[in-house]
């Protein structure tokens, strides 16, 4: 790794977070009755004098590597010395790492790895917990990479899906932790109703259940019920911004809240039409949102929604849509990363269980290029131990005057005559 590589490594995870949450507070800006954030970033930046904050944004900049290296600690920490990182927590959040080995290695077992070798046996299992198959693993990894790839293009493609898949957990802890610095501040400058903070959670921890419950790769089940859904996390989150863009009274001031119903009725049966697995649920859930809709706006109960943060609310949304992007990402960085590990290893098992296969004796009676003899420039087979006279009928025809024998000859001792 080159010394630009390892500061785009660190650093990027450290930005994620300052962006994170100058995105948040851009959303309070344009979505709520109430931006103290924004107001608060900008009044500061505009009594500074222009140097001034061009120097304040370079800190931020440089802030970022050391951040980003707190996020990654955070990570690794989380994936591999938790106490949910052996079974995981709601994956693809968290993934098993006990369930990933298993995964990867598919129908491979502890005697295939082991090549009967006591040394490679206590690093198997030299460790009570999965990580000692994982640290031995890496290296045989290592081994086969050696053995199989002089020209290390195999190797380059495994250290660039290894370092992606990192990357996007580290920025998505990042990206967390912009999002939660975003709710404790909006709680100490606006002094929003604490509730909304479990609010939020539930609505993140309802998010990833149901991408669980759906992209789980132990746990891939296809309902046949009619009325089920695929992509239930996107489907929730949907329905949630349909809730928000119907209900919401303060987009009233942009006009009538029947165009935003019917823009958000065209996508959910549009939605239907394309995924042909999920049509009844995804037009069942839709009329669903419009009755609730049309009961809140038609009945005047609107005014007991006058509680709802809608700027929370929609911001909460925002972050559950890019955690998926995150997770989502991740978890096709880490089936292909799987899958490269599994062929590779089976790939060299292959190649040394053949090397190791004792060199096959050739019959000597076996003709052969290096058991045939030449005797006047004619290629002859040795003599048999036994004799063998093996005889082809002779089919004889008539050209004029002449004669002809076709494929006739006898053999005697191994020599072939006609």
């Amino acid at each position: 790794m080159t010394k630009d590589e390892g500061i785009l490594r660190w650093g990027i995870p450290g930005w994620t977070f300052v962006l994170g949450f100058l995105i948040f507070a851009l959303i309070d800006y344009f979505a709520a009755n109430n931006p103290t954030i924004y107001t608060i970033i900008n009044s500061a930046l505009a009594e500074q004098e222009i140097w001034r904050t061009i120097v304040v944004a370079l800190l931020i900049a440089a802030a970022g590597i050391p951040i980003g290296f707190l996020n990654y600690q955070i990570y690794f920490y989380l994936r591999w010395n938790s106490p949910v990182s052996k079974s995981g927590l709601l994956p693809p959040l968290i993934v098993g790492r006990k369930d990933e080995l298993e995964l990867m290695l598919r129908d491979l077992k502890d005697k295939d790895l082991e090549f009967d070798t006591p040394w490679r046996d206590h690093l198997l299992s030299s460790s009570t917990d999965y990580r000692g198959s994982w640290h031995y693993i890496s290296q045989l990894l290592s081994e086969a990479f050696s053995s199989l790839d002089s020209s290390h293009t195999i190797a380059d493609k495994h250290h660039y899906l290894l370092t992606m898949l990192h990357s996007l957990g580290a920025s998505h802890v990042g990206f967390s932790l912009g999002f939660m610095f975003y709710l404790l501040t909006k709680w100490k400058l606006q002094q929003v109703n604490l509730i909304w903070i479990p609010i939020a959670f539930a609505i993140v921890t309802l998010t990833l259940a149901f991408l669980s419950k759906n992209d789980d790769p132990l746990q891939k089940q296809e309902s046949k019920h009619r009325l089920s859904v695929r992509h239930s996390a996107e489907v929730f989150i949907a329905s949630l911004f349909f809730l928000y863009f119907t209900l919401n009274p303060f987009l009233d001031q942009y006009g009538s809240f029947a165009l935003p119903l019917l823009v958000c009725t065209f996508l959910g049966i549009y939605w239907g039409v394309v995924e042909n697995g999920s049509r009844e649920g995804l037009w069942l859930i839709t009329l669903l949102l419009i009755i609730v809709t049309l009961i809140f706006r038609l009945t005047g109960i609107l005014p007991y929604l006058s509680w709802m943060n809608w700027s929370v609310f929609l911001s909460t949304l925002i972050f559950c849509s890019i955690s998926l992007a995150f997770l989502k990402n991740r978890q096709n960085t880490r089936d292909a990363l799987g899958t490269l590990e599994y062929y590779e290893i089976r790939r060299f098992l292959e190649k040394r269980s053949a090397s190791t296969q004792p060199a096959m004796t050739m019959p000597q009676n076996e003709l052969t290029s290096s058991n045939v003899m030449r005797k006047g420039g004619r290629r002859i087979p040795p003599a048999p131990d036994r004799l063998r006279t093996r005889a082809r009928r002779s089919h004889s025809y008539h050209h004029g005057s002449k004669r002809f024998s076709k494929s006739c000859y006898f053999e005697h001792g191994g020599t072939p005559f006609r």
